[in-house]
């Protein structure tokens, strides 16, 4: 017979490469030992500036974003990735801890590359689904 639909496969969880950009080095600690633990592919920073250099230099397949940094925080990031056109390849999870998001967060989730939203604290199998999910948007 003829086929008719194309079925696509998720990658598994574990094939995934996550960005954990926290100021709070206990929450990307934790967060690292969480990932690693589950198999996933972690990097972990606690800088924002850094951060934009490293999602330029580097393919991730999931950044999970804090967006309340001292100095530049991760709106900064967003616009820095928007700025020089790479935002829209990116699936940013933003991390704040508002558990409503506010006007500028709310902008933000309208700009293309920028997925969800998840309260911090943040319940670690949640966000297992999270990521999941995220990866398989486009």
């Amino acid at each position: 017979g003829r086929v008719t639909g194309v079925q696509t496969c998720a990658l598994p969880i574990s094939s995934v490469r996550i960005l954990v950009v926290d100021d709070n080095q206990s929450i990307t600690k934790m967060l690292h030992r969480y990932f690693t633990t589950h198999g996933i592919d972690v990097m972990t920073l606690n800088d924002g500036k850094n951060a934009l250099e490293t999602i330029q230099k580097q393919k991730f397949d999931v950044i999970l974003l804090d967006m309340a940094m001292p100095g530049f925080n991760g709106a900064d990031i967003i616009n820095g990735l928007e700025k020089i056109s790479i935002l829209e390849q990116q699936k940013i999870i933003i991390l704040s801890a508002s558990s409503v998001p506010d006007g500028a967060i709310r902008s933000l989730l309208d700009k293309k590359g920028v997925h969800t939203f998840v309260d911090k604290p943040v319940d670690l199998k949640d966000l297992i689904d999270i990521v999941s999910q995220s990866r398989g948007m486009r």
